[in-house]
């Protein structure tokens, strides 16, 4: 009787999947998160591994700039120069306490609002590319269409909470996808900290919010976000000869749950 009940306990909380040979168990638990939305992928097998409310629509706090980032990267040159404003600096949020009415090249701020989150970053190329922040929150619109991100809206390109800014794990991991094959954002967002200078020179040191680059899992950008109505936001890449993709949306602990994903995707395939 007892075993029986022992038996019982271990069929509710494991699970084993069989590869190769039958004598092959895998331990495959699914893992635990605090978020209300969650995905992990592996990119090699292109096999999506956990999914948790995946096509919910949810802020997205500051992984929204990897959308503006991206357009930026599609449409500009990094030499470019764009001058910070004091409308730009005095936005609020998260900052790299760049100095108004000064220029930066496009380089430079691309670093920013990677690895500060800056927003007086973010919100200076929006309108260095389109004029407006109106005119590039609809070429963002326009983007998510061209890559089939059905549940996604965009009303600016810093991710400020708004209940018509959104998106979905799902539709965050086609971005990531695309953005992975970008060298460039993705050797950034790898930079625990890196200094960049203005056109007069200043130098200004930037620290990357993701406090678990590097760690035993491997664990690379992409994009850290926080907001009150977002709550923790994360979206990893690992490195090595098994990369994953990890999608956390508001969540307790962001980087506790990451972990969780990357280490259920190394046990699962």
């Amino acid at each position: 009787m007892i075993s029986q009940t022992i038996s019982l306990i271990l069929s509710a909380f494991i699970s084993f999947s069989f590869l190769g040979s039958p004598n092959q168990l895998i331990y495959n638990a699914q893992p635990i998160t605090t978020a209300k939305s969650a995905l992990a992928f592996d990119i090699n097998s292109q096999t999506l591994t956990y999914s948790k409310n995946i096509h919910q629509r949810l802020p997205m706090a500051s992984l929204t700039k990897l959308m503006t980032l991206y357009i930026i990267t599609q449409e500009n040159d990094l030499d470019q120069q764009v001058l910070v404003s004091k409308d730009h600096t005095s936005i609020g949020g998260s900052t790299a306490y760049l100095r108004p009415n000064t220029t930066y090249s496009i380089e430079e701020l691309i670093k920013a609002s990677l690895l500060n989150s800056a927003n007086e970053a973010a919100l200076a190329l929006a309108e260095f590319n389109a004029g407006t922040t109106e005119q590039f929150t609809k070429k963002m619109n326009q983007y998510a269409q061209k890559l089939n991100l059905k549940n996604t809206h965009f009303t600016n390109a810093i991710g400020f909470d708004d209940p018509q800014h959104y998106s979905t794990a799902y539709d965050l991991a086609k971005l990531s996808l695309e953005i992975y094959k970008n060298k460039f954002i993705l050797n950034i967002a790898n930079q625990e900290s890196l200094e960049i200078t203005d056109n007069k020179n200043n130098k200004y040191q930037l620290k990357n919010t993701n406090k678990e680059l590097n760690n035993a899992l491997n664990l690379q950008g992409l994009k850290t976000g926080t907001t009150p109505d977002a709550g923790q936001c994360l979206i990893g890449i690992t490195k090595g000869k098994k990369p994953t993709l990890s999608i956390i949306l508001n969540s307790k602990n962001r980087f506790l749950d990451t972990n969780s994903l990357i280490q259920f995707t190394s046990n699962t395939l």
